[in-house]
């Protein structure tokens, strides 16, 4: 009976087995949805609970775990609402990311279209940024910080994130797919370099520069190192940092950690969705490259 399935439809076994991966991806952010829904007895008391009654809230309509996050009333948090830490990293993230975009534009341009001494020397420089963490050079960096007096400020959180090597290598491999006839064309018609970047370079690499957003969006975002090594007061602490005050070695509230988690995740579901299409056209051009 299966073989004959198999020859009728032979895209059959492919299905089911993507169905099966995705059941699997899928079930740790279901048993996350779940457990924010539950109460503190209903998550700690599995041993009287049938398969069902474990999984499953007793009342889908509970949400004292969102209540205690956002209203600050989860003893984990001390008063403050966790719509703070989102605050913060809204900041944070939106505030670098346009110096880091408007240096990747600008850098991937001219290292893709200009020639000048050293420009070999100096993209290599660059690159080698790319493979630096950011934790060998912490010490450093935070002295810096800390005499600049920026310990607890937007600023000094911010400033490792305000450019990316990545950005300039990303865009600067989009910018060399246009051929040189349309700059030629402009600057023969008298536009400037400005004007020629803005109006015919990034209207052709829109797909891949939306997708630099998006993946340097998730990186800040989802930084927990550095906020935690520049931020003392929990009025400045980003979401990631925020996460961390549910666990401890003695306790993890699951409940409020997993409710928090869920508002974690509602901006990066939200770009990733608006933005799906520019990143699959852009990883479709990649691959026409290559």
């Amino acid at each position: 009976m299966g073989r004959v399935l198999v020859r009728r439809f032979p895209w059959l076994g492919s299905r089911l087995f993507l169905l099966v991966m995705l059941a699997f991806m899928l079930l740790p952010f279901f048993m996350m949805l779940v457990t924010a829904f539950k109460s503190a007895p209903e998550i700690n008391d599995v041993a009287s609970r049938g398969l069902v009654r474990r999984t499953l809230p007793d009342d889908w309509r509970n949400l004292e775990n969102f209540r205690a996050v956002v209203t600050g009333t989860s003893p984990m948090l001390h008063g403050v609402s966790f719509l703070v830490f989102i605050k913060n990293s809204l900041i944070i993230t939106l505030a670098s990311l346009i110096p880091a975009v408007i240096f990747a534009v600008t850098a991937g341009y001219g290292f893709a279209k200009f020639t000048f001494p050293g420009k070999h020397v100096f993209f290599f420089l660059l690159l080698g940024l790319l493979m630096v963490p950011i934790e060998s050079i912490s010490i450093p960096l935070y002295l810096v910080i800390a005499r600049l007096g920026l310990v607890d400020t937007y600023l000094g959180i911010m400033l490792p994130f305000m450019i990316s090597a990545f950005g300039m290598f990303m865009i600067k491999q989009a910018i060399e797919g246009i051929p040189q006839d349309y700059i030629e064309a402009a600057r023969v018609d008298g536009c400037g370099e400005f004007w020629i970047l803005f109006n015919v370079i990034l209207p052709m690499i829109r797909p891949t520069l939306v997708t630099f957003i998006v993946i340097k969006f998730l990186w800040t975002w989802n930084e927990y190192f550095w906020p935690y090594l520049v931020t003392n007061q929990d009025q400045m602490k980003p979401i990631t940092v925020g996460l961390a005050k549910f666990s401890n070695e003695l306790f993890q509230d699951y409940g409020p950690l997993t409710a928090s988690v869920i508002l974690t995740i509602i901006p990066t579901l939200a770009i990733f969705i608006f933005s799906r299409r520019f990143i699959v056209r852009s990883i479709a051009i990649s691959g026409l490259k290559a």
